[in-house]
């Protein structure tokens, strides 16, 4: 059911899915955070290189340290293709990320 949900997916990327992408980030950066232990606080974000968006987990451990936890095999969004709004949208150009979710 996997491939078959990638290959969709694809496609509807293709044809400016930019809902699905923000969607699968969430669950991809929700079983990330499953795995992990001794958690303080994170964040499910899009980040922005050029002008295509790409999945991130921020995350705080326990004692203080941080870390960004990236997709190697993400291919990215259209930063158009995602619908937000202007406050976000701003929010992005100023800082280069959106929040999507965040973890406690």
């Amino acid at each position: 059911m996997g491939l078959l949900s990638d290959i969709f997916g694809f496609i509807d990327d293709l044809a400016g899915g930019g809902s699905y992408y923000k969607e699968n980030s969430i669950e991809w950066c929700d079983k990330a955070w499953r795995r992990m232990r001794y958690t303080e606080r994170g964040e499910a974000r899009l980040y922005q290189v050029g002008d295509r968006l790409y999945r991130q987990l921020y995350v705080v451990l326990e004692d203080g340290i941080e870390g960004y936890f990236t997709d190697t095999n993400d291919r990215g969004c259209d930063a158009e293709n995602i619908s937000m709004k202007r406050e976000k949208r701003k929010e992005l150009e100023r800082v280069g990320h959106i929040v999507i979710k965040k973890y406690r």
